[in-house]
């Protein structure tokens, strides 16, 4: 099942969600998560250029993150921040099957946790 959710576009909404205590973190991952008042499922990623240097590598990135959430993901009033905290360099087949994994892992962790 597959959720329709908004991206998180704004930087005010990144800035709340940053304010708060990370809700889960990984060796490669942070997430921020916030209840929102009834804007249904809304997603962020944040990849900072210091982290991955190339866009390319951003962007396909960001879109592996929208296909997990889009898998995993409750259907819930809630905003979620997912933020890479180790550089990446270039993504072979490998890598995305490893960060595909990582992020499976990310989203589950948070549905247990609800």
């Amino acid at each position: 099942m597959t959720t329709q959710f908004k991206k998180i576009l704004r930087t005010e909404s990144f800035q709340v969600l940053l304010e708060k205590k990370s809700f889960y973190r990984s060796k490669k991952l942070q997430c921020f998560v916030k209840v929102n008042s009834n804007l249904g499922p809304r997603l962020g990623v944040l990849v900072p250029k210091r982290l991955a240097k190339r866009s390319i590598d951003r962007n396909l990135f960001k879109r592996l993150v929208r296909a997990a959430y889009a898998n995993w993901a409750l259907n819930k009033n809630q905003d979620i921040l997912v933020r890479l905290i180790v550089p990446i360099s270039s993504f072979s087949l490998q890598d995305k099957k490893k960060w595909w994994l990582e992020l499976k892992l990310l989203f589950e962790n948070l549905q247990s946790k609800q």
